[in-house]
């Protein structure tokens, strides 16, 4: 929040991309909407919009899904479930 009051050339470019780890039922889905909402609650990210997806439905439904989706997530979360699909295709 600091940093906002900054000028450009004395911030840190920093990513607010995100990992989550852990066993089916954890409660990762839910953390990264709570996550989400706190950043957009922060002022670091612009809207509350969360799109879900997995890693499969993009290999299948290809790269203009792809793009239509993080349009639409822009300046929210794009939550990628199973990422590692992509990975297996």
């Amino acid at each position: 929040m600091v940093e906002k009051h900054l000028p450009m050339k004395m911030r840190v470019v920093t990513s607010l991309n995100f990992a989550l780890l852990g066993n089916p039922g954890t409660g990762k889905t839910t953390v990264a909407r709570l996550l989400g909402r706190q950043l957009q609650e922060l002022g670091l990210r612009e809207t509350d919009v969360f799109v879900e997806t997995t890693g499969g439905e993009l290999v299948r439904k290809g790269a203009k899904f792809v793009i239509a989706l993080i349009e639409e997530a822009k300046d929210g979360v794009l939550f990628i479930d199973e990422a590692y699909a992509i990975l297996l295709q």
